[in-house]
């Protein structure tokens, strides 16, 4: 073990994605210092990603709305010998300096991509993902071959439960389920209602269910998509609002594919190894987010206003969200199909 590093606290408070992409420096920490006790301090309500995860000891929350007082008192009475901040915001590095230990903390290449963002001059810097710049807080380890693969561990109750749901929904043995996750923070990253709609009729008879992911924050987006739709109960399983954080992992495991925007869905889906059909619209890959894996297919229209936001926004600049309405129902419908004949050979 390294000497005088046996207690480690990561901290990476959100949000969803964030929180997702964190689970590769886990692992290998794991690996390299097998002995060292280490705990998560994230939100509240991302909690649940780290549950049944082996590499993780302890896990701190911050409450909603919570005094840091509190929280800086619960972790200098941990007494931990280094500090890895993956959040590097005001309040994460407040906690690390009120440690009164030794804090490591992840370059968030702010300056490279504002300049991307504002003048799309982009820099080599950013050919670097952010786990890979999450996973340069473990340089005092020395070289190591870190794998970067993110992961959520589900238990075997977990998913037999999610099979009886589907069950229970109307779903087969042998049905072919895709996953769909038409909701997003911010109105700009979401494909637009009527290219959903176009898309789940180019599904219909396909032999295909649909599984309709969200959470409350979606349910007008997602009423209206199914108000318009139709008749497609044979075709769509609405999931939409009734799931926690692990019965939403646990369902989309049991999808072939997921087609969603840029969410924390996504994120998701890559840690259960299922290929994700991913629309990008304001926001790029350079960014450092998204990248994909064997069998992920990540679609968007280059355009000279992109990328406009780093997270995303409410309203386009340009008025019309040419990036995102500008990818054709079809071209989404042939991708999907490309991905299940990669996954079938």
């Amino acid at each position: 073990m390294t000497p005088g590093i046996r207690n480690i606290l990561v901290i990476r408070f959100s949000s969803l994605g964030d929180v997702v992409l964190t689970t590769p420096v886990l692992a290998n920490l794991r690996q390299a210092l097998p002995e060292a006790k280490l705990s998560m301090l994230t939100k509240r309500q991302y909690q649940d990603i780290f549950f049944n995860n082996p590499n993780i000891d302890e896990i701190l929350t911050l409450e909603k709305q919570e005094n840091l007082a509190s929280l800086i008192n619960q972790v200098r009475k941990n007494k931990y010998d280094l500090i890895i901040d993956l959040h590097n915001n005001l309040r994460s590095q407040i906690v690390g300096f009120a440690s009164g230990t030794k804090v490591i903390r992840y370059h968030k290449q702010s300056i490279n991509r504002y300049a991307l963002l504002h003048f799309k001059q982009s820099n080599p810097a950013l050919q670097k993902t952010v786990v890979q710049r999450y996973l340069d807080t473990l340089d005092f380890l020395g070289a190591h071959p870190w794998h970067l693969d993110t992961k959520i561990y589900l238990t075997e109750k977990e998913t037999r439960n999610a099979q009886a749901l589907l069950e229970q929904s109307g779903s087969g043995t042998g049905d072919l389920l895709i996953g769909l996750n038409p909701g997003a923070t911010w109105e700009t990253k979401k494909w637009p209602l009527p290219n959903w709609l176009d898309f789940i009729k180019l599904c219909r008879g396909q032999k295909m269910k649909l599984l309709l992911f969200g959470d409350s924050s979606d349910q007008i987006f997602i009423s209206a998509l199914l108000k318009e739709a139709g008749d497609i109960r044979e075709t769509v399983i609405n999931m939409a609002g009734k799931t926690d954080l692990r019965q939403l992992s646990a369902l989309i495991r049991q999808c072939r594919v997921l087609v969603t925007g840029d969410s924390g869905a996504l994120h998701i889906a890559q840690a259960l190894d299922v290929p994700v059909l991913a629309l990008l619209g304001p926001t790029v890959p350079e960014f450092g987010f998204i990248s994909a894996r064997k069998n992920d297919i990540i679609l968007f229209k280059e355009l000279p206003c992109r990328p406009c936001s780093l997270h995303g926004t409410n309203d386009c600049k340009r008025g019309d969200r040419l990036c995102l309405a500008g990818l054709s129902a079809q071209e989404v419908f042939e991708s999907l199909q490309e991905q299940l004949k990669a996954d079938s050979s």
